[in-house]
């Protein structure tokens, strides 16, 4: 009787060691990573869009993971820089980046990199999507889009579009494919010499995200003609989609993205995601993200992969049909 307890009790401990195996991965993974601070690498200054979105998800995601997030400012090259960093750091999980569209940017217009965005990053999630904004400056006589699109046709060429980047030149030549106008580009560093370029009227129109000009718009110092997304913005819903203003064709914008080097565990990858999709989900970073004119965009790993090919190839085809020169 004894022999046949004592069986009984090895058989029970043995079920239960088989049922639990299955659960260890994730407890391993969850006990032993991270042990230690995560670096977030961003391709801007402090104090910039991306460097305040990035201390906001580094706060909550430390927070959730238990270890510290910790922002490293990496700025330069048009985030070159930093993607270069992060691509070639140890695929341990404890190096990852903070980027925008413009990484596939990047891909497209550079010959000679030192690594391949497509292939030696890899993405963990994608954070949300931010359409840009067609905005007048000062000096344009245009009130609507059709008046922009009437003047410029009546003087070819005399029109200015101000671009900051690689991403808003794109805006632009989205905007000047749909139109079929003949405008002149001029490269600004950034917003704020841009809009100081527009109060003054240097420039009579960019296209960049919603939140860089808001005030001065609801100042009355610039002025909103469309938005470059699939639908208005809560932020301006007097304005019109550049669709709904008679330019399908014309959209355009940015996205945010997490990768991790090439490499990276697919298990932390997976925690990680699991983690900034509970961050980007809660309610506090939801309203941020509304208050600045952006979309939340949800995704596992396999999503955020597809996304992001998707999109470098998009990218890809745009740069080359807007006949941007390569460097």
């Amino acid at each position: 009787m004894m022999c046949k307890s004592g069986g009984i009790l090895r058989l029970a401990g043995f079920v239960l060691a088989v049922a639990m195996a299955g659960q260890l991965p994730d407890q391993a993974v969850a006990q032993s990573y991270p042990d230690r601070p995560i670096r977030l690498v961003a391709g801007q200054a402090a104090g910039g869009s991306l460097d305040s979105f990035a201390r906001r998800v580094a706060l909550r995601l430390g927070a959730v993971l238990g270890q510290p997030v910790i922002v490293d400012n990496r700025p330069g090259a048009g985030g070159l820089i930093a993607e270069q960093f992060v691509a070639k750091s140890d695929s341990d999980g404890y190096t990852i980046l903070i980027d925008a569209a413009q990484i596939a940017v990047n891909a497209a217009i550079n010959r000679s990199l030192q690594f391949d965005p497509g292939k030696d990053l890899v993405p963990v999630a994608t954070l949300h999507t931010s359409p840009f904004l067609v905005v007048a400056g000062s000096s344009l006589e245009a009130k609507t889009v059709a008046d922009l699109v009437e003047q410029a046709k009546r003087k070819p060429g005399s029109l200015n579009f101000a671009y900051t980047g690689a991403s808003t030149e794109l805006g632009v030549e989205a905007f000047r494919g749909a139109a079929g106008i003949d405008i002149t580009k001029m490269f600004y560093p950034g917003w704020a010499k841009a809009s100081i370029g527009m109060i003054q009227g240097d420039i009579h129109i960019t296209v960049i995200d919603v939140a860089s000009p808001l005030q001065l718009i609801k100042d009355g110092r610039l002025r909103a003609l469309a938005i470059a997304g699939p639908r208005r913005t809560p932020l301006l819903p007097d304005v019109p989609t550049v669709a709904e203003a008679g330019l399908p064709g014309a959209e355009a914008g940015t996205w945010y993205m997490i990768f991790a080097p090439a490499g990276t565990a697919p298990d932390r990858i997976a925690l990680l995601n699991r983690h900034l999709n509970q961050v980007l989900n809660e309610p506090e970073t939801l309203t941020w993200l509304q208050s600045v004119g952006a979309e939340r965009l949800e995704t596992d790993p396999d999503g955020a992969a597809r996304f992001y090919q998707a999109e470098m190839k998009r990218i890809r085809e745009a740069v080359r049909a807007a006949n941007i020169p390569l460097k």
